[in-house]
């Protein structure tokens, strides 16, 4: 089997495009500045907190659209079948509920809407019934209601 990339990838350094060209010197230093930035906050101290019961992390460097969603109820789908217990914390992005914890479902179903806790939050509740998805900017206070409630 042949695979053919219709895109044409040409690299960089043998673009023809003159604004490219134009563009190059004023985006190098951008580049550097950025590069440095990322480097620093790399060399930043991780923040870690223990919350007292296991927890999987799923995340990404990618913002949207890298399965993280998908993965996410796929593991709490998995270990609810082998009957442990799993909550769903998550920053409910694009929410527009003010108050600094909802529920967005409990072991008995839904309890917000979507405009409440992100449509992200609110598709992970809706498929994933019995299993609670607590939204929270702070997912440690998050992961404390959590631990309080179910």
């Amino acid at each position: 089997m042949e695979i053919i990339d219709l895109r044409r990838f040409i690299p960089l350094d043998q673009k023809k495009s003159g604004a490219r060209r134009l563009l190059y010197p004023v985006l190098l230093p951008l580049w550097a500045l950025y590069a440095r930035g990322i480097w620093l906050w790399r060399e930043l101290p991780a923040r870690a907190a223990d919350v007292g019961v296991p927890v999987v992390s799923v995340g990404s460097i990618l913002v949207g659209g890298s399965g993280k969603t998908p993965l996410t109820m796929l593991i709490a789908r998995g270990l609810f079948a082998k009957g442990r217990k799993v909550c769903i914390i998550s920053r409910g992005y694009k929410r527009t509920s003010k108050c600094p914890i909802v529920v967005a479902s409990d072991t008995e179903g839904l309890r917000a809407t979507p405009e409440e806790v992100g449509d992200e939050a609110y598709l992970m509740a809706k498929r994933l019934p019995g299993v609670p998805v607590v939204v929270s900017r702070d997912r440690l206070a998050a992961a404390g209601r959590a631990l309080s409630a179910f």
